[in-house]
């Protein structure tokens, strides 16, 4: 993608927890799957979440920590640092990683 003087990139960061998670994927799945005028492409990742978890497979819609270790060696999903490296540098704080580090 070019970009231009002027463009914009908007990231979104939803911090749920798993039954916060599970509410809304169980409230968003069930209106894709009463609309019948979107195609099935629209909301695609909605409605996959929502058939795992009505068939009973949650674990998979919301995978541990196991789980994305594995994508992330797959290649499947990637960590994005954006949002520390923008609010380490914005705010002058160590960072959220290092922060942690410190209580486990």
């Amino acid at each position: 993608m070019e970009r231009c003087p002027g463009d914009i990139t908007i990231y979104h960061f939803p911090v749920r927890s798993a039954s916060q998670f599970r509410r809304k994927v169980v409230q968003g799945g069930a209106s894709y799957a009463r609309n019948t005028e979107l195609p099935e492409t629209q909301g695609w990742h909605w409605r996959r979440w929502y058939q795992l978890i009505t068939e009973g497979r949650k674990a998979e819609a919301l995978p541990d920590k196991g789980r994305l270790a594995e994508d992330l060696k797959a290649g499947t999903v990637v960590h994005d640092t954006t949002a520390q490296t923008f609010f380490d540098v914005a705010t002058g704080l160590p960072s959220i990683k290092s922060t942690a580090n410190r209580f486990a």
